[in-house]
């Protein structure tokens, strides 16, 4: 397979797999820029905790991760009377990968994804379709860093 200029995502030249790389990645409170502390932010924290290490197992955290997380709401679909019916939900999250040994920063990245709900006639549902497109969008994020971690330990 190495012919054709892939190389395995989840083993390594070392022989040691991705996986276990990753589980030595230790996330940090995720911050959000415009608040101290979010449920999208946890959502992300959390998601992203379970992609690097689903079997939860001990590990040596040789690196940490922090991670900045932007969620913006934007008025999209207007009526005649000026009535927005759609937002659509931008999230970005920049993160920064430490390597403790040393302290020096060996990947940084940012990711982002767009969301979008409907504003009803009922304000609780239109608070709970708000709910489910941060939370749509902080598990995205969560997939796209783990997905650029993972091309990172399989270099």
């Amino acid at each position: 397979m190495t012919a054709c200029g892939f190389h395995p995502v989840y083993e390594t030249d070392d022989g040691n797999p991705t996986s276990a790389k990753l589980a030595n990645v230790k996330v940090e409170k995720v911050v959000d820029k415009n608040k101290q502390e979010s449920r999208p932010t946890q959502i992300l924290q959390n998601d992203l905790e379970n992609l690097l290490n689903p079997a939860n197992v001990p590990s040596s955290n040789d690196y940490s991760l922090n991670i900045e997380m932007t969620l913006t709401r934007q008025d999209l679909g207007l009526q005649n009377d000026l009535r927005v019916t759609r937002y659509n939900v931008n999230a970005t999250a920049t993160y920064h990968l430490i390597r403790l040994s040393d302290n020096r920063e060996v990947d940084t990245g940012s990711v982002s994804t767009q969301s979008s709900f409907n504003r009803t006639v009922s304000e609780f549902s239109t608070y709970v379709a708000e709910q489910n497109s941060n939370e749509l969008a902080s598990k995205e994020l969560a997939e796209e860093i783990h997905q650029r971690l993972m091309y990172y330990f399989s270099k």
